[in-house]
């Protein structure tokens, strides 16, 4: 049979051979590397299906990598699929002292003794964060600055903006929007207002920075956003999928500049049920820049704490936030799942960038209610335009849900219980009843607890070009719609909506959703390797210590476990006993890898008993954080939908 080879971290392969998976085993794959095209011999077959061995290699792939020279000049990858050094095509580099991490490029050679790669880029030290940070990126090609013709195109298409502008757009300058955003916010995506109306309903108007105005469909800008996906959040940074020039000035809905957006404006009943609706091509001013810290502040009512700018748009505020609280008790009565989950901070050292403390934060309940008010209209303003779309019969990337597989919800099943709750699989697969289990469980720590199972066992959102339900949202029809900023998804929704003002008729979709949901899942994937370069950086010097976690993942041949204190999840292969989901465990730290991004950990105890779990924060994988678009935080500091 022949098929592409995938490697597994632990050394194994499948061949994907037609409609069959032949597993090979580590010894017998020969030359061969993950992704090789390659010819498999079948040597058996099992209940699991066929094995084989590599015969040959009949193409390879040209791709990036990176690691570090060994001491006979051969690189030793990072990524632990290349289980065995690489010769350089060029003989060993010049030497540097000390580690060396280096980019390179793997030749489409195909000698069977050896595969060889040709050095690149040199990047810096092992260990150090922004070399890490610039070989990752690099590898995954996104390093550098947009290209000139990108360039060349954004600062053309911002002086023509402004033309089209007064043209072609109603006219909403005199409406007192805000932006609300995290202090460290850079763009500004979304900008809103509310009033009440005499009957008790609500007229709220969302703004969104109109970027397709800016972003000629096709363009040198276009495939390049297009080609990078998604932003990328990293510690102290951004990795901005549009210039700098557009996301943080031009198209960006600064106070008191005007500016172009693509504008939602509905009128909800007192029961913020929709009565009316109107989308289309606006020109605003946003009166202020608000945090959530200031707007929290006076819907609690500390007026003091709150700044000039937000006492004096506390109407704005109140209406809002009263309507997002109907929207938010609407979507619980429907079975959309609230789930909570504390962010993972990292602060670093500002002299040298490395992690000096990683840990769980829970935002105060004022600042929480700020956010949940973002939030609630970026859900009404996606739900809304995806009805709209849906009612035309556009063409669209709707964002869509699966529940939990029979599978996965017997693990949150056994998971559950194992933490003291009765818990069945109707259950599981039911949103409201999920609901009402977390808002009925009245331990926080539990909640959590139970919150990032359920996390777990959710599969991950995804785009489609047909419409079906979201699951965590309980929505028959949603939409990425309010950060095309940061998403490439949220433009062509944008286009849609362009074609459908000027033509009366939705626009046929123009990328393939399997390609969004490639880059959207790169970008999560770095992310995730950011954070757990910085987990490997930060425990480098704590080989030997214990800490105490809890079970977050059981495989085959190891634990995952999220450790209490810092808030690091480290892997315990072969631990020896048995154990369950949501069990809690002492572990002893025995070996760190900066390269492969792990920790690893050997079990010192098991089950060590809710005396000693009460109030403890709980554990999630980093790489089940966005299982779901109910609580997705895809920029750390903003809630999304």
């Amino acid at each position: 049979m022949t098929g592409t080879l995938r490697v597994t971290p632990s050394g194994f392969g499948l061949v994907e051979a037609g409609e069959e998976k032949v597993f090979v085993g580590a010894g017998e794959l020969g030359s061969a590397l993950d992704e090789d095209r390659v010819e498999v011999g079948i040597t058996g077959r099992s209940e699991a299906g066929p094995r084989g061995r590599v015969v040959r290699v009949l193409a390879r792939t040209p791709r990036r990598l990176c690691g570090i020279l060994d001491e006979t000049g051969a690189l030793v990858v990072d990524d632990a699929r290349y289980g065995r050094p690489l010769r350089c095509a060029a003989g060993r580099p010049e030497p540097v002292p000390g580690p060396l991490l280096l980019g390179v490029e793997l030749l489409a050679d195909l000698d069977p003794g050896a595969a060889e790669v040709r050095v690149e880029r040199r990047f810096g030290r092992r260990g150090d964060p922004r070399a890490e940070e610039e070989a990752l990126l690099w590898r995954e090609g996104l390093a550098g600055e947009y290209p000139a013709a990108a360039v060349a195109e954004a600062e053309l298409s911002t002086r023509g903006v402004q033309a089209e502008a007064e043209s072609s757009r109603i006219d909403r300058r005199d409406v007192p929007f805000v932006t609300i955003d995290p202090a460290s916010a850079e763009d500004h995506d979304d900008a809103l207002f509310a009033e009440r109306l005499p009957d008790g309903g609500t007229r709220a108007l969302v703004a969104i920075a109109d970027v397709g105005a800016f972003v000629p469909a096709g363009g040198a800008l276009d495939l390049e956003a297009r080609r990078r996906g998604a932003s990328l959040y990293l510690p102290g940074r951004v990795v901005p999928m549009l210039p700098l020039a557009l996301s943080a000035q031009a198209a960006s809905l600064v106070p008191g500049a005007d500016r172009v957006a693509m504008l939602l404006e509905v009128e909800l009943d007192q029961e913020a049920r929709l009565r009316t609706h109107w989308v289309g091509l606006a020109t605003i001013r946003s009166r202020a820049r608000l945090t959530y810290e200031e707007a929290g502040a006076v819907l609690a009512g500390h007026e003091g704490a709150a700044g000039a700018d937000a006492r004096a748009h506390a109407g704005t505020l109140f209406a809002l936030d009263g309507l997002a609280q109907r929207l938010r008790e609407n979507r619980r009565q429907r079975g959309a799942i609230a789930v909570e989950a504390p962010a993972v901070v990292v602060e670093t050292d500002p002299a040298n960038g490395l992690p000096a403390r990683i840990h769980r934060t829970a935002n105060p309940p004022e600042v929480v209610r700020a956010q949940q008010l973002v939030e609630e209209l970026m859900l009404l303003a996606n739900e809304t335009v995806a009805g709209r779309l849906r009612d035309e019969q556009a063409r669209v990337l709707f964002r869509v849900h699966d529940a939990p597989t029979d599978a996965r919800a017997r693990r949150l099943v056994e998971a559950a219980r194992r933490q003291g709750v009765d818990l069945d699989a109707t259950v599981a697969l039911d949103p409201m009843k999920l609901r009402e289990l977390l808002r009925a469980t009245s331990d926080r720590a539990l909640r959590e607890s139970l919150s990032a199972l359920l996390l777990e066992a959710l599969p991950g959102a995804l785009y489609a070009s047909h419409r079906h339900d979201h699951f965590a949202l309980a929505s028959d029809h949603y939409v990425h719609f309010t950060s095309p900023i940061r998403r490439y998804a949220d433009l062509t929704i944008h286009r849609a909506i362009r074609a459908l003002v000027a033509k009366g008729a939705g626009a046929p979709v123009a990328v393939d959703p399997l390609e969004v949901n490639r880059t959207q899942q790169r970008a999560r994937a770095i992310q995730r390797e950011v954070g757990d370069l910085y987990a490997a950086l930060l425990m480098q010097d704590r080989i030997g210590r214990s800490f105490e976690g809890t079970i977050v993942r059981v495989l085959k041949r190891q634990w995952v476990v999220a450790l209490d204190e810092p808030a690091v999840v480290v892997r315990c292969p072969d631990p020896g006993v048995d154990g369950e989901e949501g069990a809690r465990v002492a572990v002893r730290i025995v070996e760190v890898s900066i390269g492969r991004r792990t920790v690893t950990a050997e079990t010192v105890a098991v089950d060590l008993g809710d005396d000693r779990s009460a109030g403890r924060p709980a554990g999630r994988a980093p790489s089940r954080e966005d299982r779901s678009d109910a609580k997705v935080r895809t920029r750390p500091s903003r809630p999304a939908g």
